[in-house]
């Protein structure tokens, strides 16, 4: 039901301008009203941040999205941000340790391909070795040729910190000796602010976003801005699936990054200031040396500096003395030489600069330890400012994997296998990229405060199974199958030269006793004898009389795996040395086990094997390059088609089969490098770029 007004009739004699003033009056009575209401409003705020009182009245505080923050400010706040670098011994420092405990010398990505737990051993170490070779060669990785890799990693992870983003594009250029990829920086200062718009998207300073946000573009300056060589500035639109752009997003909506240093740039300056009106002052209180004291002040003349320079009249009458070796004033009647003694307010520049660069280190994610070099701490405490800055620095070591270093390893992998350097052919590596392209990344090694405290903690570790040789051997930076490869190697050297190391003595004596040969040792448990290709059993293992029984057994398990195809012959060799065989013979055994001829019989044809095998043929390494299931008719990715089993490119079996005639092993073969999409130009300095 509508709420009924009703009007106060007007008094009788009452004049009409009487009334219209009564009207006014009343309409603004309601109106201070509503004032007061809202003001008191305000007063009474839930929070207390929220009220407005004296205290806040001055507290502007803009509403604006993740960009409208960032955008507006971020030109004057990089300025402000390099300016301190340069400048600031703290900022410097903090840039640096930042840097150092992020990348180190380089996160360094290790390829660690394998199938159904079957190490891809061969592959792996190819790729590495190229990876290593093109990342170590700034010509090769650079497209400047200025820097490796590993430069490159630290470079990303100091402009983030000091300008809040950076940008790496890639492109291909064919190289006879390195894989073509090769990588290119660039500046946030570089974005072109001046597009507003591009094909119906809108440009953000300088990334071109669609309706989702979502970066389609990057428009880039070819050099920076206030370059002294820029006459006129180009601008290259680079599409977003070459750019990788690095940056913390904080917020939702989010298309830049804003610098680190942004809520302790004022300390930076304040301190700045600090130290250098500090320094003045003992400059000044240092150009005096002793004053001489007046019996009578008012003789003496006016204040000033001497003729020969090297006294002042003060104010008071008295002089100043600057003292020199060997100097010998002379004094006036009445005169009395006494030590400047400076009211100094204390020595208050180190307190005031610790807790400035403590309060610094709080704001960017850094102790004060990493930033000062500096330590007073006994081991527990230092150990957890480490652990405090690992907590810290752990979470950008894994943004900086993902989108720096893990796109340019599986790039390099995919360049790589189309260029024909690892033995893949595309059309495997499309089928299985999930498996060519896993890989461990491996970062700087923590540097240990006691290296026996430290030891001893991963040594109980161990013992209760509460972490891995592996997991360790990561936080010192290195890869546990390498140690176990280069303690094997190492092994094998020492024992050719009559040396034995003192573990192994100790290993040794341990063990019991060991019959003389293997006939007194126990008999190999049933289905540990492994059958080869002929079916017959290799018992030339039987014969070294100097292995144990235990050695036998663990041998003749490795030998059985071997034939059945679930290890390769790299791997059944790493087996063997484990168990504490030599390399050299442990290879020499491997060798023989693969070349164990089968009894004469006539070979029959592929349908009666099949039909003989029944379900699984008899896989196993192929010596033959032709004869290889990655030649096999019957391959269909990692899969055998005739068995419906997963393969290993390296093997063979009894129902191998040639493609036809009409189809080479090698018809599908080569293909190009992954280019850019939509059908655009490869990228390159001279020919690709797209000018707005």
């Amino acid at each position: 039901m509508a709420k009924r007004t009703t009007r106060k009739p007007a008094a009788s004699g009452e004049l009409p301008e009487e009334i219209a003033l009564r009207r006014l009056r009343a309409r603004a009575e309601a109106q201070v009203l509503r004032a007061a209401m809202k003001a008191s409003k305000a007063q009474l705020s839930t929070f207390a941040a929220a009220k407005v009182s004296r205290q806040t009245k001055d507290w502007r505080a803009p509403l604006t999205s993740a960009d409208g923050a960032i955008v507006e400010d971020s030109v004057r706040l990089n300025a402000r941000a390099r300016q301190l670098v340069r400048d600031s011994w703290i900022a410097k420092a903090a840039v640096r340790a930042k840097r150092r405990n992020v990348v180190g010398t380089g996160i360094i990505p290790i390829p660690a391909a394998h199938e159904k737990g079957v190490e891809l051993a061969e592959f792996n170490n190819t790729l590495e070795g190229l990876f290593w070779d093109w990342a170590s060669d700034r010509k090769a990785c650079d497209v400047e040729g200025r820097s490796t890799f590993w430069k490159m990693q630290g470079r990303c992870v100091a402009e983030r910190f000091v300008v809040g983003e950076h940008f790496i594009v890639w492109s291909y250029t064919p190289n006879p000796y390195f894989v073509g990829l090769q990588l290119q920086s660039f500046e946030p200062e570089q974005l072109d602010d001046t597009i507003q718009s591009y094909d119906g998207n809108e440009v953000r300073r300088g990334i071109e976003v669609d309706a989702l946000g979502r970066a389609v573009a990057y428009h880039f300056f070819e050099r920076t801005p206030n370059d002294y060589l820029s006459v006129k500035q180009r601008t290259i639109r680079i599409p977003a699936a070459r750019v990788l752009h690095y940056f913390d997003s904080e917020r939702a909506q989010q298309s830049h990054g804003v610098t680190e240093l942004a809520p302790v740039m004022m300390d930076i300056r304040d301190f700045t200031s600090f130290k250098d009106a500090m320094l003045f002052r003992a400059k000044m209180e240092a150009c005096i040396g002793f004053i001489i004291k007046k019996a009578n002040p008012a003789i003496g003349g006016p204040a000033g500096i001497s003729a020969n320079g090297d006294s002042a009249t003060l104010a008071s009458g008295d002089r100043a003395l600057d003292m020199a070796p060997g100097m010998v004033p002379e004094l006036m009647p009445g005169e009395d030489v006494v030590p400047f003694m400076p009211s100094s307010p204390g020595n208050s520049y180190e307190p005031f600069t610790e807790t400035t660069v403590r309060g610094i280190g709080a704001g960017t994610g850094l102790s004060f330890g990493a930033i000062a070099r500096k330590s007073d701490s006994n081991y527990s405490a230092a150990r957890q400012d480490m652990l405090e800055d690992e907590r810290e620095l752990a979470p950008e070591q894994d943004e900086l994997i993902d989108v720096i270093i893990k796109p340019v390893h599986e790039l390099f992998t995919a360049f790589a296998i189309a260029e024909g350097r690892l033995g893949i052919s595309p059309e495997v590596f499309n089928a299985r990229r999930r498996v060519f392209l896993q890989a461990e990344y491996i970062p700087p090694a923590r540097p240990w405060i006691d290296p026996e405290k430290e030891a001893n903690a991963s040594e109980k570790l161990l013992q209760l199974r509460l972490t891995t040789r592996k997991a360790i051997a990561a936080k010192m930076g290195n890869r546990h199958s390498r140690n176990i490869a280069q303690i094997a190697d190492e092994r094998t050297q020492a024992a050719a030269k009559g040396i034995t190391f003192p573990e192994d003595a100790e290993q040794a004596a341990a063990q019991p006793a060991e019959p003389a040969t293997p006939a007194a040792a126990p008999a190999t448990p049933a289905g540990t004898q492994p059958a080869t290709p002929g079916g017959t059993v290799n018992t030339e293992v039987n014969a070294e009389s100097s292995l144990n029984g235990a050695q036998i057994t663990a041998v003749l398990d490795v030998f059985g795996r071997l034939a059945k195809g679930e290890v390769t012959p790299d791997v059944a060799i790493e087996l063997i040395v484990a168990v504490g065989i030599p390399r050299d013979r442990a290879e020499a055994m491997v060798r023989d086990q693969a070349d164990a001829k089968p009894p004469e019989d006539p070979k029959p044809n592929p349908a009666q094997m099949r039909a003989r095998l029944a379900v699984i043929p008899n896989y196993r390494p192929s010596t033959s390059e032709e004869m290889r299931c990655g030649t096999c008719r019957f391959l269909a990715g990692m899969n055998c088609t005739a068995y419906d089993e997963p393969v290993t490119l390296a093997f063979t079996c009894d129902a191998w089969e040639c493609p036809p005639a009409t189809q080479s092993p090698d018809s599908t073969g080569f293909v190009q490098p992954p280019g850019p999409p939509d059908g655009e130009k490869p990228f390159d300095q001279t020919s690709a770029r797209e000018q707005v």
